[in-house]
């Protein structure tokens, strides 16, 4: 929960249609990649010992005054997002880490603005357990560079590789931004060629020039993959519907009438 937003109220004093817009955008940016992970959340909730008072959001004021109406719009909103299950992108980024976070978010917003079912998992913080489920529930996986040497998302890592196939997954794979990160060309190598799985979009890599243009080029790759998934998805669409057209012909033409 939580909005860019500052005023000299610490709660949510100003009522919710004078927020919404706010909280809106910060959940359509951040939250809304993790819809399923919100659901998961608010179920949670109905195991707490005592009746929820108040929610201390990470950013804007605290939820006090209208935080039912809130906890319902989180839900409503994530049970919207997650109601098309279509094509999903697995995206596995690194806390901490160069610009991993930021990169990881454009992209997936890029994905989300075109209706792509996506879920984000920090690989410094991610157990194995986690690791296999995800990779069970989605197609694509998109792993951003971790650092170099042994650690936690190194291990990770290696769980990820273990847990994809070539018929079930496609990988793309990204740099973080950071001086200390694993080369992009080794995660190809890694992931791709020596397992055979292809990759949904070639190696993204950051790019000349200012901040600005890395992240538009990651929020636009996003675009891109999610276009590629929901062409194949409209394909897939059309043949069975051309199946079924054609089994229906083939009954007329058997009939008899009078």
């Amino acid at each position: 929960f939580g909005m860019h937003y500052c005023s000299e109220h610490v709660t949510d004093k100003e009522g919710v249609d004078a927020l919404l817009p706010h909280y809106k955008l910060y959940y359509n940016c951040l939250m809304r990649p993790n819809a399923r992970s919100v659901l998961t959340a608010l179920k949670k909730t109905g195991d707490l010992p005592g009746e929820v008072s108040a929610i201390a959001t990470g950013h804007g004021p605290v939820l006090v005054e209208s935080k039912d109406e809130w906890l319902n719009k989180y839900k409503s909103w994530s049970e919207e997002a997650t109601a098309k299950l279509g094509p999903s992108v697995c995206i596995f980024w690194c806390s901490r880490h160069g610009e991993s976070e930021r990169l990881a978010q454009a992209f997936a917003y890029g994905l989300t603005q075109q209706d792509i079912l996506v879920e984000m998992h920090d690989l410094n913080a991610v157990d194995a357990f986690e690791v296999v489920e995800a990779c069970q529930r989605n197609q694509v996986i998109n792993i951003f560079a971790p650092p170099k040497g042994e650690c936690l998302a190194q291990t990770n890592l290696g769980s990820i590789i273990a847990s994809c196939n070539a018929k079930d997954h496609k990988f793309v794979l990204a740099s973080s931004g950071a001086k200390d990160e694993e080369p992009v060309t080794s995660l190809v190598e890694r992931c791709v060629q020596q397992t055979g799985i292809s990759e949904g979009l070639p190696a993204l890599r950051m790019q000349a020039g200012s901040d600005e243009v890395t992240l538009a080029y990651f929020e636009d790759s996003g675009r891109q993959l999610a276009k590629k998934l929901t062409e194949k998805k409209k394909q897939a669409a059309k043949d069975k519907l051309d199946q079924k057209t054609t089994e229906a012909l083939g009954k007329m033409g058997s009939g008899r009438y009078i």
